[in-house]
């Protein structure tokens, strides 16, 4: 696709794609995640990403679970501006912006994984243990395998953050 908007998909897309993908043979993948100050963390994370089927689906956490779980003045670009940019991302095939309620448990995305029934559900290593638990469980109750992203490149010691990377900034405000 050579439209990045063409990339941006709702919920009622979902079916026809899964369906298509699926008479093809080809291995759905789904990553969700707020992308917020895109850096080199997302773009490893990303690539790898595609490098583990076919088509790769991205749930974007909306605007209002970004405010909620990262805090006030979150998230720096919105929704919409996020999804273009994660739709320009070659790796990427379709961008949804999660449009589930805000959960306590960070899962709202729900609905769109079972739209979309994804043959690996990825996570990153740094989500905490009880987000991994119930991830996990989703996972097998669809018959998908679940994995973890967690090298970096150029051998980083430390995971790339956008809320220290903020800090960074403010320091020059």
């Amino acid at each position: 696709m050579s439209d990045p908007k063409a990339k941006i998909i709702s919920y009622k897309d979902i079916p026809k794609i899964r369906e298509k993908a699926r008479r093809l043979g080809k291995k759905i993948i789904f990553l969700t995640g707020f992308f917020d100050l895109y850096h080199v963390g997302h773009a490893a994370m990303l690539a790898w990403a595609n490098s583990q089927g076919d088509i790769l689906f991205i749930g974007l956490g909306p605007d209002a679970a970004a405010k909620a779980w990262k805090g006030e003045g979150r998230p720096i670009y919105n929704e919409a501006d996020r999804a273009y940019v994660l739709a320009c991302h070659q790796s990427v095939d379709y961008v949804v912006i999660l449009r589930e309620p805000i959960r306590s448990d960070k899962i709202n995305f729900r609905k769109a994984f079972r739209l979309i029934s994804p043959h690996i559900f990825l996570a990153v290593s740094t989500d905490p243990g009880g987000m991994q638990a119930e991830r996990r469980k989703m996972t097998k109750e669809i018959g998908a395998k679940f994995k973890i992203f967690s090298p970096f490149p150029h051998k980083r010691r430390k995971k790339p953050s956008t809320s220290e990377t903020l800090i960074k900034i403010r320091r020059y405000d």
